[in-house]
């Protein structure tokens, strides 16, 4: 399913280098850490103070960026979301959910992601866009062109 979405020539395996978005936009329950706040074990730009002893959610975790989708301007401290492909508990539909960081609302609007969001939800899935407390499910392209520019004024 994500053939389309890799780049044609990858490169050695991706790593994190100084980008530590996820430690800040993903919800880390091991150290009580709410999303959109950084979590306390995390060196901005530099990575874990526990690395190797982190919680297995963290030793786990690979946005898309590290499993080779996207371009380097698409590591999410350069773009300033996290993205990550989830099934849903309920209906078993593939959810793309994309994080964008304080102040960049708008981050998943690039021409590059809305290409995926296309192709994900052409195929049955489904995007939900987070940033801060407010979450919007985008279903099928019809939907993403109705609500495009207020997407986070709806629901």
């Amino acid at each position: 399913m994500l053939a389309w979405l890799v780049r044609e020539v990858a490169s050695e395996e991706r790593e994190c280098g100084s980008c530590t978005l996820c430690c800040k936009l993903l919800h880390i329950p091991e150290f009580d850490a709410p999303a959109g706040i950084w979590c306390s074990q995390c060196d901005v730009k530099k990575g874990c103070k526990i690395h190797g002893n982190h919680p297995k959610q963290c030793k786990d975790f690979k946005c898309l960026w590290l499993l080779d989708v996207g371009l380097d301007i698409h590591r999410p401290d350069k773009s300033k979301m996290v993205m990550k492909f989830v099934k849903a508990h309920q209906d078993g539909v593939t959810q793309l959910q994309i994080y964008c960081n304080d102040g960049y609302p708008d981050a998943w609007k690039i021409p590059y992601v809305k290409a995926m969001i296309d192709k994900l939800t052409d195929s049955g899935g489904r995007t939900i866009i987070i940033y801060g407390d407010k979450r919007t499910a985008i279903g099928s392209r019809k939907v993403m062109k109705e609500i495009d520019g207020r997407i986070l004024n709806e629901g």
